[in-house]
C-alpha cells in the first residue's frame, strides 16, 4: 500500500512541475580556451554602449531563429543594453532593398535610430559577424559628416534642383550627423570629424584654411573633393594628392545611343574594379565631368581609378556645342578619363586611412541623385571611407582542444576493455542470471 502511495505520490509531483511556467537555463563552457563564451574584444564593444542595442532576427525557419538566439543570449547575458527579438516572418521587399539583404534570413541592429542588417547563413554565423555586425553600428551612430562652407560650396542644406540636401539624407536617415564648418571662423576641424566634405568650392582657400586641412590629413583625417572642369581651386588637390582636374568636360557619344541627351551627359556602365563599385549592377550618370589627371604619387597616398569613362571619350575645351562632330574637333584628353579616384596611405597607423577626389560634384546634386544607381554609388563611397574605423579586431576564437593525444592505457582501453572485455563480461552475466533464474524456476 505504502509503495504504491509513493509511486502516485511521485507521479503527482512530476505532474506538477511540469506544469509550472518556471524554467531556469544554465550553461557552463568548459572549453579549454572558453570558445563558446565572448570573447575580450566583444566584451570591450558592449561595454562602450550607452543606449539600449536591439538585435532583430527575422526569417520563416524555426532552426535560424533557434540558432541564432543561442548566439545572441551571449551578448544580451553580459550587457543589460542588449535586447534580442525573434520573429518568424520576412522583411518587407523595400527593407531588404535599403538594406543590402538578399535572403529571407536576415540579422538586423537598432541603435541610436541607426540601422544595419545582413543576411544570416548558418554554416558562415559568428560571433565574428555579430560583433562586426555592432561595431558598424554603433561606429554610424557617432559620425559627424562635416561640409566646408565659405567659398560658395553646394549647400547640403539646399533643397532646390542644385542643392545636396538629398545627399545629406541618405546619411541622416541613418543616424549619422551633418553640420557645415567655416574654417575661416572656426579656424578648427572637430575631432569627431569622421569624414570632411569639400563641395566644388568656387573660391580659393585662405592659407590658414590650407594649412588646417593639411594638418587634418596628415592627423589621419577623411577627406571626399568633389571638383568641376576648369576649376580654379586646384592647389592644395596638387599639394596632397598629386591630382588635377582637366580644363574641358568629358564627352562620351556612346551614351548618346544609352538615351542622355548630351553627349556631356554620360551614362556609366561599366566601373574599374573596387570596393566601391563591386556591388554596382546598374547605370549610373554623370554629368560635367572632368579628367582628373594623377600628376604624380604626393604624401604616400596610393591612387587607384573606381570611376573612368571608355576609350572613345575625350575632354572638350571649345565653345558650347551638341553635335559630336564639332565637339571632336576641340580635344584636350583622350579617354579612358579618370572620374573618381580612391587614395588610401598607412599613414603610421593599424588601419589605413582613406580619402576619395571625384571630378564631378553634380552627380550628387538632388535633381541628379535619384537617377540609376547615383545614390548607390554616393553611400558607397561614403561607406568606403568609414570601413577602416576599427575599434576592435574581431578573430575566430583559436581552438585548443579539438585534438586528443591517446596515452597506451587509453588505446588499451580503446582497443581490448570496451570493445571486448566489457561486451563479455555483459553476455556472461546475463548468461549466469538468465540459467540462475531458470534453475530457480524449476525448483
Amino acid at each position: 500500500m505504502h509503495k504504491n502511495l509513493f509511486v502516485i505520490l511521485g507521479i503527482a509531483i512530476l505532474a506538477l512541475l511540469s506544469c509550472t511556467k518556471f524554467t531556469q537555463r544554465y550553461v557552463w563552457d568548459i572549453t579549454q580556451n572558453q570558445s563558446h563564451t565572448l570573447t575580450a574584444a566583444s566584451k570591450t564593444l558592449l561595454d562602450r554602449l550607452d543606449a539600449p542595442l536591439t538585435i532583430s532576427v527575422y526569417s520563416p525557419d524555426i532552426n535560424v531563429l533557434n540558432t541564432c538566439k543561442d548566439l545572441l543570449e551571449r551578448y544580451r547575458k553580459y550587457s543589460k543594453q542588449v535586447t534580442i527579438e525573434l520573429h518568424q516572418t520576412i522583411f518587407h521587399d523595400s527593407e531588404q532593398s535599403k538594406l543590402n539583404l538578399f535572403t529571407d534570413n536576415n540579422m538586423l541592429v537598432t541603435y541610436k535610430d541607426v540601422r544595419h542588417a545582413m543576411d544570416v547563413r548558418l554554416g558562415e554565423l559568428s560571433e565574428q559577424q555579430i560583433s562586426t555586425l555592432i561595431q558598424k553600428t554603433s561606429n554610424a551612430a557617432n559620425h559627424w559628416l562635416v561640409f566646408l562652407t565659405g567659398h560658395q560650396e553646394a549647400d547640403p542644406l539646399d533643397s532646390s534642383e542644385l542643392g545636396l540636401s538629398s545627399f545629406a539624407g541618405l546619411f541622416t536617415k541613418q543616424g549619422m550627423h551633418i553640420v557645415t564648418l567655416n574654417l575661416a571662423e572656426q579656424q578648427t576641424i572637430p575631432e569627431n570629424t569622421a569624414l570632411l566634405i569639400i563641395a566644388n568650392p568656387q573660391l580659393d582657400f585662405l592659407p590658414v584654411e590650407q594649412e588646417l586641412i593639411h594638418q587634418y590629413l596628415s592627423q589621419g583625417g577623411k577627406l571626399l573633393w568633389l571638383t568641376e572642369p576648369d576649376s580654379k581651386i586646384t592647389a592644395t588637390l596638387i599639394e596632397e594628392f598629386g591630382i588635377k582636374p582637366s580644363k574641358g568636360v568629358a564627352i562620351d557619344p556612346t551614351s548618346l545611343q544609352l538615351g542622355s541627351p548630351h553627349p556631356a551627359l554620360k551614362i556609366l556602365t561599366k566601373y574599374p574594379e573596387h570596393a566601391i563599385t563591386d556591388d554596382l549592377h546598374t547605370a549610373t550618370i554623370m554629368p560635367w565631368s572632368a579628367h582628373l589627371q594623377i600628376l604624380f604619387q604626393a604624401n604616400d597616398w596610393q591612387q587607384q581609378v573606381f570611376l573612368s569613362t571608355e576609350p572613345s571619350t575625350w575632354t572638350y575645351t571649345g565653345p558650347e556645342a551638341f553635335d559630336t562632330k564639332t565637339l571632336s574637333e576641340y580635344k584636350e584628353h583622350l579617354g579612358p578619363l579618370n572620374i573618381g579616384i580612391a587614395l588610401s596611405r598607412s599613414n603610421g597607423t593599424e588601419v589605413p586611412q582613406r580619402s576619395l577626389v571625384i571630378s564631378d560634384s553634380s552627380f550628387l546634386i538632388n535633381k541628379y541623385l535619384p537617377l540609376y544607381a547615383n545614390a548607390q554609388l554616393a553611400a558607397n563611397a561614403i561607406e568606403w571611407t568609414q570601413e577602416d574605423v576599427k575599434l576592435f579586431i574581431f578573430s575566430a576564437t583559436p581552438l585548443k582542444d579539438l585534438s586528443y593525444h591517446t596515452s597506451k592505457l587509453d588505446r588499451f582501453l580503446y582497443q581490448y576493455f570496451f570493445i571486448i572485455f566489457l561486451p563479455i563480461l555483459f553476455i556472461t552475466i546475463g548468461l549466469y542470471k538468465g540459467r540462475r533464474k531458470l534453475a530457480e524456476s524449476q525448483f
